[in-house]
């Protein structure tokens, strides 16, 4: 029989075509490759990655395995996977003179002939030495002085914008996920979103950073239509994802998907192309 409506993604064309390496804010997504063998492994030894879902993996075979099924599914259309690594750091842009760091200038507080050191309360030396501001190494390094002149405090500005990743980052090039279209059904204009994160890379927003840019690339390149996210209800940090990437909640499926414990209700959330992200 006939169908009345136009696949919403014509199928053969792109699985023909390379996998695309992606970009998003610190990160580059790329297709799994046979090197990524042993982050694969420890990966999946990492306790909520097993949990949640629902596998394990027990040597390299197996892992080369995992790995090539993900590439031959790109090949076949039935999904896009990739690995998320850590960036390598931007390049200096020739001809770009850095700002200067601002220095600490200390100027005199003038004080009255009349009152001695001693008699001088330390409450406005701790309202001049950054009482404005949270608590941090540096403050713990410095104390604030209680006689003396007193340092003149940066503007709160320089201190509002923390740098994307922290001081303990992976060196570029490391895997600190995964995340997935899945489920690909190209005539309805549908697929799944899936991710995982490694523990050293965990609260750093690497599911809501990648997720974001596959969900442009499923929605603006590939042309689909609707890409759901399902969770268990006991999963709240997927949830959380979830809610950030845009995705609305839209019920619960009881006791849908099979877990080490037994079946879980899950979450459903989705998000249309024309949704507002």
């Amino acid at each position: 029989m006939p169908l009345l409506a136009a696949p919403v993604v014509p199928s053969g064309r792109w699985g023909v075509r390379p996998q695309p390496s992606l970009t998003a804010e610190g990160l580059v997504l790329r297709p799994w490759a046979p090197v990524d063998v042993p982050a694969v492994r420890a990966a999946y030894e990492d306790p909520a990655i097993r949990w949640w879902h629902a596998r394990s993996m027990s040597d390299d075979d197996e892992a080369l395995a995992w790995i090539d099924a993900k590439n031959a599914a790109w090949r076949d259309e039935r999904a896009a996977e990739w690995a998320v690594t850590v960036a390598p750091a931007p390049a200096p842009i020739p001809g770009l003179v850095p700002a200067p760091v601002p220095v600490p200038v200390s100027v005199p507080v003038p004080v009255s002939v009349s009152v001695s050191v001693a008699d001088r309360a330390p409450a406005p030396a701790l309202a001049l030495a950054g009482a404005h501001r949270p608590p941090g190494p540096a403050d713990d390094a410095s104390p604030v002085p209680t006689s003396g002149p007193l340092p003149r405090v940066a503007p709160a500005r320089h201190l509002a914008t923390p740098p994307l990743r922290r001081l303990d980052a992976p060196p570029a090039g490391t895997v600190v996920g995964r995340v997935a279209l899945h489920h690909l059904d190209l005539y309805e204009g549908f697929g799944a979103l899936a991710y995982w994160v490694v523990p050293s890379a965990r609260g750093r927003r690497v599911a809501v950073r990648a997720g974001a840019e596959v969900l442009r690339w499923a929605f603006e390149e590939l042309g689909l239509h609707r890409v759901e996210v399902e969770h268990s209800t006991r999963n709240e940090a997927s949830c959380r994802v979830a809610e950030l990437l845009g995705c609305r909640a839209e019920g619960v499926r009881r006791g849908h998907a099979l877990h080490a414990d037994g079946h879980h209700d899950m979450h459903l959330h989705a998000r249309l192309r024309t949704d507002v992200p």
